[in-house]
């Protein structure tokens, strides 16, 4: 058998996959009693659910994906939609798109062998001259 044979179906995931992954985890995490009491449902349907072995319905999925993911449940795609409906709005203005021509301040300037050298700061303490006399030594 080769590596390059026919491809192999993967299964979707489905939004009724995720809720029952969800639930798995809720069932192992917290008291899944209450979640059941909250959505309506028993506790045994719950961890049926959420084992696998039984489906719930719509208006059940709906309040489950409005708790795990705060989505909508979509019966007809089998999908999770987002709740949030508005735009993606702007941060601020972006920067201007980057020109590799043009030298970024940021970056020091290539080196030039000819260019006068400058001295360095000594700092605000060191501006006299060294008159080779250290204060408080013999010679």
């Amino acid at each position: 058998m080769s590596i390059f044979s026919a491809k192999k179906s993967v299964a979707e995931t489905t939004g009724v996959d995720l809720l029952r992954a969800a639930a798995a985890a809720r069932v192992k995490r917290i008291n899944y009693a209450t979640l059941a009491r909250d959505f309506g449902i028993t506790t045994e349907h719950f961890l049926d659910f959420a084992n696998g072995r039984r489906e719930l319905t719509d208006a059940t999925l709906g309040l489950l994906a409005k708790e795990f993911f705060d989505a909508e449940f979509d019966s007809a795609a089998n999908r999770l939609r987002s709740k949030n409906r508005m735009p993606p709005t702007s941060m601020g203005i972006p920067p201007p798109r980057f020109d590799p021509t043009i030298p970024r301040p940021h970056h020091p300037p290539p080196f030039d062998p000819a260019a006068p050298r400058t001295a360095i700061n000594p700092g605000p303490g060191l501006t006299k001259a060294w008159d080779g006399k250290r204060p408080g030594w013999a010679e």
